[in-house]
């Protein structure tokens, strides 16, 4: 099964891509990295992901210059569902999350799927070529539980994706790059909340201050971007910003390698996923802690034999102040 796309009702205009960008700097989501930039142990991962060796297809359309220059010709004048079909696996490697162990146990990759289970930061819901996220199965009962979902959850995107962490945008030749470049700023800002809003409930919203949360990658027919997301957390304040992690032509096989992309996103499955699951069920079983403990409280105080008084979390406030 290749990554292939369906063919989407309504074409996005220049002016709706203007507007995204328009509604997403309103909510605080930038294009652009802060003047900080991300912590130190995101700056360790990007180099580790894009370092790493993973193994690459054997004859391809992608195997050799001969082939890719024929391929990006072939591509030049074609649609954005003829780059999927052609090279798109070769870029974002969707069918690993979906059907190799060890992620298929717990990795779900979605195709051209609208994120209708989301809460939405702007008024156009993220629909991303392509995504990839968590199962239910990666997560145990009762931290499905702590997680309380609604059917519009910031933690749940479709019925069966949570805490997506990598989607990819394709355009054609003919279409602005950049315009991948704010769907993705859409699709991650979404992400991103969602893990943010987790760590607020948690109480430890500290620790993913500056740090990449999410990763995108934006591709037409010859260039491919990389990015990785991260908030900015000041109070109760939340920006949202994008590193540049790499940036590269496929025209240029001997001063670019062309597996750049393909070899990162094996390196996020592989190594920085499973650092990333540990680092959500860590601030889930918080919560879960948290609802066990407010439930034993509750059945102490309801003891005709008790002595403990409840007390809710503003009256204890009003009386610490």
């Amino acid at each position: 099964m290749r990554f292939i796309r369906k063919a989407k009702a309504m074409k996005p205009t220049r002016h709706t891509h203007l507007s995204l960008a328009n509604e997403l700097e309103e909510y605080g989501s930038s294009l652009y990295e802060d003047r900080e930039g991300i912590g130190r142990e995101s700056q360790e991962w990007c180099q580790k992901l894009l370092q790493s060796p993973q193994g690459i297809p054997n004859d391809t359309v992608l195997s050799d210059g001969d082939r890719i220059r024929h391929t990006l010709g072939y591509l030049q004048y074609g649609n954005e569902n003829r780059i999927i079909r052609t090279i798109g696996q070769y870029i974002v490697p969707l069918e690993e999350a979906q059907y190799q162990a060890p992620w298929s146990d717990y990795l779900i990759g979605k195709t051209d799927q609208r994120w209708s289970d989301c809460i939405p930061v702007v008024s156009k819901r993220p629909q991303p070529d392509c995504s990839v996220g968590f199962k239910r199965q990666a997560f145990t009962r009762g931290q499905f539980q702590a997680l309380q979902l609604q059917k519009e959850s910031p933690f749940r995107v479709t019925n069966n994706m949570f805490f997506p962490f990598l989607t990819c945008e394709v355009k054609s030749a003919n279409t602005a790059f950049e315009d991948a470049d704010r769907q993705n700023a859409n699709n991650m800002t979404v992400a991103v909340a969602a893990l943010v809003e987790l760590y607020r409930r948690a109480g430890r919203e500290s620790e993913i201050d500056h740090e990449i949360l999410a990763f995108s990658v934006s591709h037409n027919h010859k260039h491919v971007s990389i990015y990785g997301h991260y908030p900015v957390i000041q109070g109760q304040e939340t920006k949202f910003y994008r590193k540049l992690i790499v940036d590269y032509s496929l025209a240029d096989p001997k001063i670019c390698d062309t597996w750049t992309a393909y070899r990162f996103t094996k390196n996020v499955y592989d190594i920085w996923v499973p650092e990333h699951l540990k680092r959500i069920s860590s601030a889930i079983d918080d919560l879960l802690l948290e609802t066990c403990f407010e439930s034993e409280l509750e059945e102490l105080a309801s003891s005709p034999n008790s002595c403990i008084i409840p007390i809710s979390r503003s009256s204890s406030e009003d009386v610490s102040g």
